[in-house]
């Protein structure tokens, strides 16, 4: 079954300053601070980010209890020993 996805929190330290500024830019174009954060972090992950990067980010478990998918069996494929 594929995993659910869920929102987490991120707490980080900015200058008062620019912190006001994206409150109040955020409030004229109607948005939470919350939304306006995950715009931005959005388009700085895809300005920073390879797709290769990015798929093998998607493919790392998110906790212990989840393990990555088995690797496909090269049994009767004729190759190693046998």
């Amino acid at each position: 079954m594929p995993r659910k996805k869920r929102d987490e929190r991120l707490n980080i330290t900015i200058n008062e300053s620019l912190k006001r500024q994206f409150d109040v830019i955020c409030a004229l174009k109607g948005l939470s601070m919350s939304d306006g954060a995950q715009q931005a972090i959005t388009d700085w992950v895809k300005k920073n980010a390879t797709e290769q990067l990015l798929e093998a980010i998607e493919n790392i478990p998110t906790d212990e209890s989840e393990s990555p998918a088995p690797e496909p069996s090269t049994r009767g494929k004729g190759k190693g020993k046998g």
